[in-house]
């Protein structure tokens, strides 16, 4: 029996597009002598900016009074904030004015619908109008490419899916015996259709009475009765002219087992990574289309011939349906769920400190720890799923994190490293953040104010300290102690006035600290209240300068002459002391109107760090602002005992003298008398005897070439190991090995190693100041010494940036003269007292006439550069040594050797004082890999740092 039917299709194409147009002007009125413009936007500005995308400035004008308009460019407005939707405004400046234009971002949904994009930009999907996909004809829309998620996040671009259809007999393989085939597209609109059952013979068939056809949706509904394929037959009519012709051979089937590769159910996967899946049927006969749909915008789905491919877009928790369709048409499906777990790209742990400093591990103590902050979970674009059923880690059992917040549950244990997770599960699926690594100092007492900090200090058994907040605007200027000097006391011997050689002490770390990053600033006690001028003393200043080695003073001039030696100190570190990852400063600084530092203001600044026993490490520190930065010349009670420091991992800045000063408290006096020592030099004279300084003892065991070591470019070097060792046994005192660490901006030099004062005048002054008819040299004598000596040790990548405009070294505080004019009992003499000074600026200058020795200068438009990088002085003889073991490939350049001494610059009485054993300069000089304007424009400056 022939049943016709008569369908009557219509296409309808409903496209919207939405904009948004917005700006503003911003008038800045001038002052009669500058132009003065108005923002002006025309119809052709939009206004509408696409996420991520950038701003279209056309339209947009600058308008003045009088005169041509100035189209506004790109360039002219800089970047613009296009990362987060919505209304913006950006403010931008021309010819001194400042505008302010307003846009609105939004994000682009894209629609491509036959190969046509039609884009629509928009806050949220509330606002997206879904289009028709028009009917095709030859092509069956099969669906969107995506769903449209509930809220936007991202651009989004959906494709209408269309099949191509085939105008041959398809085969439909059915395993329900009834089915649904769509006949949308198959012909043009109007077209009627007349529909056909046959029996495999393509007969008509009368037995299939119960085959019908839904006319409203141009659908054709079959049931099969028994187990016999079918054939259905359409053909499409425009009048009597046939258009379209098509038929379909129906069979029923067992119903397949189908799984996506062996992965269905749940599945973990990270952004940025792809996850394929490889089809899997029990029956190759018959063939599938696959349709995605998904609960949400973290992922997208594609397929690829035998594959199906999952990309994460962002992280989160997918609920994923597969829809395999039996062959080309709507019929029936097999559906499998699969869940997507995206671990996001950043998945970790934080606390919730501000601070976390160099080394990157937050530390904790045992001891006050119920004030500590929780941990928190930090990640990237991740649903909120990621925050749902977290649960804490650990890897050992005497640390235990609830909600966040960590207990020790000991404090008899030696400090260690902790790794801590935050567990996510989900159906299965366990994703564990990255680990999170704490030190537990289990008897470590957390620190959150000045007070407790003090107070800590000053017990006999001090617990190790735990900065959980940086101490600043608390800071005492009320509470120090004093200590003798551990340096030279002899002037104040020799004055009867050793009471007052007494330095001033603000922290005693005399066990470790773990700084956390956290800052402690000396400002209060070392200049006065924060905000007060810096670089001159007030009445709330408790530091007054050094101590000094030796001085004189006219008081009916009102001046005065003296040598410096300890400082007051800021923070000293004693036996066995780890200084971890803290900020020390002595004072703040402010820069001057021309935005530069000046390193004048840290005259009365103190030494930052003194170091006053052995084993003591700093470690991912930054130190700065002092006098001196760090100090290291002995034990705190004992010269005899040997000392070790380790600076490693830290950014040391700013010094008015040097970064890094060494020394030893250990000497041996000369001894000559008076008389002696001029009977010698008067026969040295006589004879022609070269002999720079007499009054310069060798050390026990020199025969007299061993202290001329350290000052000769590889001379140590080229001793054996044993060779080596001997001579560090015989004379070093004071180890300091430094590591992956940065120097900068030192007033001076970066790195000093010192040895004592020991011209003639030191050893006799009593007897050569009468005889000059001066009576205050009379505590001079018996002063002049040689220091044992220190040695340094570079080791990893170590960095010196002092580079310095010659014309900014001063180092007037080293000697410090308040004489403006000669002396006239020194003047009969044929001295000029006012210039007896130290300075460097005129040994450098003497290093650079010298033959052969220009490249110590680098010159720059006209301007004079210099290295300052180590120095070996004093004026006695001086032990030190200087060892490079600087081992990397980005920052390993060689130094250069250069000798001078303060005979060479004519300071005879500065000679006398102090001595004439030659100095030695180890720098980079302008002929080597690393000069002036390499340390300009050099970037990532600390990345040695963080090894």
């Amino acid at each position: 029996m022939k049943k016709t039917l008569l369908l009557a299709f219509s296409l309808i194409l409903v496209l919207t597009l939405a904009f948004g147009l917005s700006s503003c002007g911003n008038k800045d009125k001038g002052d009669g002598n500058t132009v003065t413009y108005e923002l002006v936007s025309t119809d052709d500005f939009v206004g509408v900016v696409e996420y991520e995308g950038t701003l279209d400035t056309t339209g947009l004008y600058l308008v003045p009074a009088e005169g041509e308009r100035v189209p506004v460019t790109a360039d002219m407005i800089g970047a613009v904030d296009t990362l987060s939707t919505g209304e913006k405004e950006h403010t931008f400046s021309y010819n001194d004015q400042s505008f302010t234009v307003k846009y609105v971002v939004k994000f682009s949904v894209t629609y491509i619908i036959n190969g046509v994009a039609e884009k629509q930009l928009v806050l949220d999907s509330d606002e997206v109008v879904i289009p028709n996909a028009p009917n095709v004809t030859g092509k069956q829309f099969e669906g969107w490419s995506r769903d449209l998620p509930a809220h936007l996040t991202s651009n989004i671009v959906i494709e209408a899916i269309y099949q191509t259809l085939s105008s041959s007999q398809d085969d439909i393989y059915t395993w329900l015996g009834a089915g649904v085939i769509d006949l949308t597209g198959y012909a043009p609109a109007g077209a009627t259709f007349e529909v056909l059952v046959l029996d495999e013979f393509e007969d008509e068939d009368d037995s299939l009475a119960d085959v019908t056809v839904d006319a409203a949706n141009a659908k054709i509904n079959y049931s099969l009765n028994g187990n016999d394929p079918v054939i259905i037959s359409l053909k499409a009519y425009e009048g009597d002219a046939l258009v379209a012709e098509k038929s379909w051979y129906i069979e029923k089937v067992a119903k397949p087992e189908l799984t996506i590769g062996d992965k269905s159910g749940i599945v973990g996967i990270t952004v940025a990574d792809r996850n394929a899946m490889q089809r899997v049927n029990n029956n190759s006969d018959i063939t599938f289309k696959y349709l995605m749909t998904y609960s949400n915008g973290n992922v997208e789905i594609n397929e690829a011939g035998d594959m199906l491919y999952i990309t994460p877009v962002k992280a989160g928790v997918t609920n994923v349906t597969i829809k395999a369709v039996n062959a080309m048409n709507a019929l029936e499906s097999i559906d499998l769920e699969y869940c997507v777990v995206v671990k996001p790209r950043v998945f970790s742990i934080t606390e919730l400190a501000s601070e976390f400093g160099i080394e990157n591990i937050w530390t904790i103590g045992g001891i006050n720890g119920e004030s500590l902050p929780a941990l928190g979970l930090t990640y990237q674009d991740a649903g909120e799923e990621f925050i749902q059923n977290i649960t804490w880690v650990t890897d050992n059992a005497d640390v235990s994190v609830n909600n966040g917040v960590i207990t020790l549950a000991t404090t008899n244990k030696a400090a260690e490293l902790v790794n801590v997770v935050a567990r996510f599960s989900y159906g299965g699926i366990t994703l564990d953040s990255q680990p999170m690594t704490i030190r537990c100092v289990y008897n470590g007492i957390n620190v959150f104010n000045y007070n407790d900090l003090y107070t800590e200090t000053l017990k006999s058994d001090p617990r190790p300290i735990v900065l959980q907040a940086s101490i600043k605007e608390d800071f005492s200027a009320s509470n120090y102690t004093e200590m003798h000097t551990t340096y030279e006391d002899g002037y104040y011997a020799n004055a009867d006035i050793l009471d007052q050689a007494k330095v001033k002490v603000l922290l005693q770390f005399r066990s470790d600290v773990y700084g956390n990053g956290h800052e402690i600033n000396a400002h209060n006690a070392t200049i006065g209240t924060h905000g007060e001028a810096i670089g001159v003393l007030t009445d709330a200043s408790i530091f007054r300068g050094p101590l000094n080695l030796i001085a004189f003073s006219d008081s009916g001039k009102g001046s005065s002459i003296s040598a410096k030696a300890q400082d007051n100190i800021c923070f000293a570190a004693y036996e066995g002391v780890t200084l971890n990852n803290l900020v020390l400063k002595s004072c703040d600084l402010t820069p001057n109107e021309e935005g530069k530092i000046e390193l004048n203001d840290l005259d009365y600044a103190g030494t930052t760090v003194e170091v006053l026993g052995d084993n003591v490490t700093i470690e991912y520190c930054r130190i700065t602002n002092g006098r001196n930065v760090v100090r290291a010349f002995g034990d705190e009670t004992d010269e005899t005992k040997v000392i070790h420091v380790t600076i490693k991992n830290s950014i040391l800045t700013y010094a008015r003298e040097y970064i890094l000063r060494m020394g030893s408290n250990r000497f041996v006096a000369c001894t000559y008398t008076a008389e002696e020592l001029e009977a010698v030099m008067d026969y040295n004279s006589e004879n022609n005897i070269v002999d720079n300084s007499p009054a310069s003892p060798l050390l026990p065991g020199d025969s007299g070439n061993d202290y001329k070591l350290g000052k000769v470019l590889k001379g140590y070097d080229n001793l054996t190991a044993e060779q080596q060792a001997a001579y560090d046994e015989k004379y070093i005192m004071t180890y300091v090995t430094v590591e992956n660490t940065v120097f900068e901006e030192a007033g001076i030099f970066a790195i000093a190693l010192e040895s004592h004062f020991s011209g003639s005048y030191l050893q006799g002054g009593s007897t050569y100041g009468n005889d000059l008819g001066v009576t205050g040299f009379a505590h001079w004598h018996d002063l002049a010494k040689t220091s044992y000596g220190a040695k340094l040790v570079f080791e990893g990548d170590v960095r010196l940036y002092n580079w310095k405009n010659l014309k900014d070294i001063d180092s007037s505080v080293l000697i410090e003269n308040s004489f403006t004019e000669n002396y006239d009992k020194f003047a009969d003499k044929g001295f000029d007292i006012s210039t007896f000074k130290f300075d460097m600026v005129a040994l450098i200058q003497v290093v650079r006439d010298k033959t052969g020795y220009r490249n110590i200068i680098d010159t720059i438009d006209g301007e004079e550069y210099v290295h300052n990088g180590i120095i070996i002085y004093g004026g006695g003889k001086n032990y030190s040594i200087f060892q490079n073991k600087v081992n990397s490939v980005e920052f390993n350049h060689a130094f250069q050797h250069y000798p001078v001494s303060f005979g060479d610059v004519g300071q005879q009485l500065l000679t006398l004082a102090a001595g004439s054993e030659e100095f030695a300069f180890f720098i980079y000089d302008s002929n080597g890999t690393f000069k002036y304007n390499d340390q300009k424009n050099l970037k990532n400056k600390y990345d040695c740092v963080y090894n």
